[in-house]
């Protein structure tokens, strides 16, 4: 019993981690990391692609494929949102669409 008590008064120092590029207490790896992913230009690279892509299935009247682009951009946009707040109202406009199987 004395040695459950002994072992639970412990205490345990948190050792910051240091990497090979990432140096810096917690906070200041976190904003390097936040830098890394340069806000919402790589989601609308995703995003561009899969618009391209339902364009095409829309050609073929492809509408499954049509669909699981609507899908997958709603997921990048949904994913990378908090990434950029000030494109909410676009971001909030993109998810009234319906999907092509619905309009047909």
């Amino acid at each position: 019993m004395t040695l459950g008590l002994f072992s639970c008064n412990q205490k345990t120092d948190k050792e910051t981690a240091q990497g090979d590029w990432i140096k810096g207490t917690e906070t200041e790896q976190i904003k390097t990391i936040e830098k890394q992913f340069r806000g919402f230009d790589n989601a609308m690279v995703e995003t561009g692609y899969r618009y391209q892509e339902l364009y095409w299935a829309g050609q073929d009247q492809n509408w499954e494929y049509a669909d699981y682009q609507i899908e997958k951009i709603k997921k990048e946009i949904l994913t990378n949102q908090n990434i950029q707040i000030t494109r909410k109202v676009s971001i909030d406009t993109f998810y009234t669409f319906r999907t092509i199987s619905n309009l047909k």
